[in-house]
């Protein structure tokens, strides 16, 4: 009868003693199991990484000298900007140019721009009234020849397939105009040449 205690008492020692190793193994099979739904989560890259993501890029600051140069071709950038934009001014002005018509009084010519025009494809003069080629030539020949007073279209003439010219006058005839315009596909009219005229005489 003595005999059982001392054997019970060492079966409870070797419960122990295993279950300590069963709950190392088990805790082994967790950790194995964790760091292998990490790998496949994460890939190699440390986990402190995602906890705490670490900037790699570098911020670079630039120079003094490394600005001022910045700063120096952007002034350089404009100032040419600046030359070609008062160079391109300076060709749209209008120059006088001599006259061989004794109704002449005075005559300009430059390189104005075209005036935008909404046709397409080839093209042929429409001098109907309300056609979109008297809209665009009114337009054009308005935006070079910028009087205060109504001006309306005393005559038009064709001088071939792509240019015309067109005589405009105030309401009391006392300002006239002839305006010579040619046309180019996909770009429109284009004043080339006007003259104040002395007075009105037929068809200019």
């Amino acid at each position: 009868m003595k005999e059982r205690p001392r054997l019970s008492l060492k079966i409870k020692k070797l419960l122990l003693y295993y279950r300590s190793y069963t709950l190392v193994f088990f805790s082994s099979l967790v950790i194995i199991f964790l760091f292998f739904i990490g790998h496949v989560l994460f890939g190699s890259k440390p986990i402190q990484d995602w906890i705490n993501p670490k900037d790699t890029s570098e911020v670079v600051v630039p120079s003094q000298k490394e600005i001022k140069e910045k700063e120096k071709e952007k002034h350089q950038a404009l100032v040419q900007q600046a030359k070609e934009k008062k160079k391109e001014e300076k060709k749209n002005l209008a120059k006088k140019v001599d006259s061989d018509d004794p109704n002449v009084l005075v005559a300009y010519e430059a390189n104005w721009p075209y005036y935008k025009t909404e046709q397409k494809g080839d093209h042929w003069i429409n001098f109907e009234e309300g056609s979109l080629d008297r809209q665009e030539i009114d337009a054009a020949s308005r935006s070079v020849i910028k009087s205060k007073e109504q001006l309306t279209d005393y005559w038009l003439n064709v001088v071939d397939d792509k240019s015309i010219y067109l005589i405009l006058t105030n309401e009391d005839n006392s300002k006239n105009y002839r305006v010579y315009m040619t046309f180019e596909n996909e770009k429109g009219w284009r004043v080339t040449r006007y003259e104040e005229l002395r007075q009105l005489t037929g068809e200019g």
